[in-house]
């Protein structure tokens, strides 16, 4: 974690191509990443082969969505509502996730009906955007029809989280 103030540069070269980030650290390399996943498709493939995602960094990302409570479990709050129909459905996997990391679950697994019953998306909105969670590789289906959140959905659900709070 950066502290306030702190800069960074970096310049890459790359096939006659130059240019350079500045700005915070994370902000730097969110911008690197961006720039070596448009110019080395395969970079793309193998950051997301790579991805390790803590549940402190879970935990830390969903702080303003969800609650936790002994008996039942991770609780979302009223404010998950503010986020896009995506972002919803990967803070209810990334809880499941969490759920059972912690050994409160037997399978990390969603069914589609509790995933609406708990965001209250109409079906459409739902299976659209589950439809595209799964192109992106942030969920994959699981038995039965059910789904859960992938390494890479809880990095993207992590940096999208972070990303709003700094608005």
């Amino acid at each position: 974690m950066s502290e306030e103030g702190d800069r960074v540069k970096v310049t890459i070269e790359y096939r006659g191509l130059q240019t350079s980030f500045e700005g915070d650290p994370e902000g730097v390399v969110r911008a690197v990443n961006a720039f070596l996943e448009k110019v080395l498709p395969s970079y793309s493939l193998a950051r997301k082969l790579s991805v390790d995602v803590s549940a402190e960094e879970v935990i830390k990302a969903l702080e303003g969505y969800v609650v936790h409570d002994r008996t039942v479990g991770f609780v979302h709050k009223p404010t998950i509502h503010g986020l896009p129909a995506a972002d919803q459905i990967l803070s209810v996997l990334a809880a499941r996730w969490l759920e059972h990391v912690f050994g409160m679950r037997d399978r990390p697994a969603v069914s589609l009906k509790a995933i609406s019953e708990a965001l209250g998306l109409k079906r459409g909105t739902l299976t659209a955007a589950l439809s595209e969670l799964r192109r992106s590789g942030c969920v994959r289906s699981a038995e039965r029809g059910d789904y859960e959140i992938t390494a890479v959905g809880l990095q993207t659900l992590a940096e999208r989280l972070a990303e709003r709070s700094r608005q």
